[in-house]
């Protein structure tokens, strides 16, 4: 199992779209737990664990820093068993979560496993939708 640092947890976030409070609810914890965590602090190990299990059950899967990471990267929704769930857009709170916050350390070098054609193309529909999505929140809120 790879080891888990707390910037894996912001960018697994990140690449699922979701808010604090989306994994806090998924690993039931609370979300100023996921915020000490993201910024470094120390947790009981149960904690982590929670979050991390969380996380995968969403298609998330951990890059050891032996294998070019530490980073994350989606399964594919087969992979999961939960077809369709690998980084949907949460819904349930319509739109009230915050866009996801950069962490607190700066982040000089991203990591990112080797992607095909095909994959690349798909990651640039997801961006392209989340960039949608953003714009809509700032319009609604700004």
């Amino acid at each position: 199992m790879a080891t888990f640092v707390p910037v894996q947890c912001w960018m697994a976030r990140t690449a699922l779209g979701w808010c604090l409070r989306d994994l806090a609810r998924a690993a039931a914890v609370s979300a100023p737990t996921v915020r000490h965590f993201e910024n470094g602090e120390a947790l009981k190990a149960v904690t982590v664990e929670a979050i991390r299990r969380a996380l995968e059950n969403a298609g998330i899967i951990f890059i050891d820093a032996e294998d070019g990471g530490p980073g994350v990267r989606l399964a594919t929704n087969g992979a999961t068993g939960q077809s369709g769930s690998v980084g949907r857009w949460p819904s349930r709170d319509h739109g009230r979560c915050k866009p996801v916050a950069r962490p607190n350390e700066n982040v000089t070098e991203s990591k990112a496993p080797a992607t095909t054609g095909d994959e690349v193309g798909e990651l640039r529909l997801r961006v392209d939708e989340l960039r949608r999505r953003l714009e809509l929140l700032t319009d609604q809120h700004g």
